[in-house]
């Protein structure tokens, strides 16, 4: 697999519509590794495997968006219940077109295409970075984060 590299979003070759199926799988695992990536929280291989270095990278995301709290919870690499309902609330914090269930970690199935259609939504705006502006001295990725608020 490709390795990362956050300002070309389209060198992994895994763009095109995620099935809203709410399976947890390979390729709806790639997208959040391609997003994590692109935010410049992941470095690492993009393969699927959602392992130690991806679930930290979400964890870190997510803080940084205000949600999975320090007070709460530690930077620990381990995606379980608390990170998947965090990562769950963010979506419905950000819109309820995104959120389709309840609270139920990993395993929830709308939960899972809840996720996959807000990679759907966010893929066209990684694969067109004209659709925001990009100041001087600015990386694609910081203008999107600025822009879309990711």
């Amino acid at each position: 697999m490709a390795y990362c590299h956050a300002d070309n979003y389209d060198t992994f070759g895994f763009s095109g519509v995620l099935t809203l199926d709410g399976n947890f799988g390979r390729i709806t695992k790639i997208r959040i590794q391609h997003l994590l990536c692109f935010l410049e929280y992941y470095g690492r291989e993009v393969d699927g495997d959602f392992g130690y270095h991806s679930q930290l990278a979400l964890q870190k995301w997510l803080r940084r968006r205000g949600f999975y709290p320090s007070s709460k919870y530690r930077l620990d690499g381990d995606a379980g219940n608390s990170t998947w309902n965090e990562f769950y609330r963010y979506l419905r914090w950000l819109s309820s077109n995104y959120y389709f269930g309840t609270q139920g970690g990993e395993e929830g199935h709308a939960n899972v295409m809840a996720c996959q259609a807000w990679l759907n939504h966010l893929d066209g705006r990684l694969k067109y970075p004209q659709s925001y502006y990009i100041k001087p001295g600015e990386t694609a990725s910081q203008a999107m984060r600025r822009t879309w608020g990711i």
